[in-house]
């Protein structure tokens, strides 16, 4: 583990701020849940991931999805890659998820990427598929992250099945 060599005092409430640096390193934001897990006098806090939570139904429904579309599936919280159902599956899973990716999970479209507008998934992505289709995952108007279908079939075909994906992880995420 890396020290910062950052101390914080813990106020009256219990409470200690986050320095800007590491919120943004994390990509940690107002509203953001932590988990925080102690051993011994050692006490960690990371992002709280309700798709990493959920990872055994995620890895059957990316398998399955998988399967019937005939693409690479690639699910994703708001940092990481969770699931990579795929060629690439031990390089990618774990990676931080690029800015662009992020932006568009952020959205509240589905976005269909093919020939130059193909963007990087992940730092070091060097995945080449004629098609991306990438859909933000909502749950009661919160983003909790993403779905990424790698194809060199004619991605207009599986927009669909895209969808109905996202609204069933959609369901599953609920609070």
């Amino acid at each position: 583990m890396q020290t910062t060599g950052i101390v914080r005092r813990i106020d009256e409430l219990g409470r200690i701020v986050i320095p800007k640096e590491l919120r943004r390193s994390m990509r940690l934001h107002e509203g953001d849940e932590l988990e925080i897990a102690m051993e011994g006098d050692l006490m960690t806090m990371k992002k709280y991931s309700e798709m990493e939570a959920m990872r055994h139904i995620l890895e059957d429904i990316a398998v399955s999805l998988k399967e019937f579309t005939e693409a690479d599936v690639f699910v994703c919280d708001g940092n990481f890659v969770n699931i990579y159902e795929g060629g690439q599956k031990r390089f990618a899973e774990g990676k931080t998820i690029s800015d662009d990716c992020l932006k568009i999970i952020r959205g509240k479209e589905i976005k269909v990427k093919s020939g130059s507008e193909r963007i990087s998934l992940y730092d070091g992505d060097k995945m080449n598929f004629a098609y991306q289709i990438i859909a933000p995952i909502i749950n009661q108007g919160d983003n909790v992250g993403g779905l990424v279908l790698l194809t060199n079939h004619q991605a207009n075909s599986l927009v669909g099945y895209v969808n109905l994906s996202v609204k069933i992880l959609s369901s599953l995420c609920s609070k």
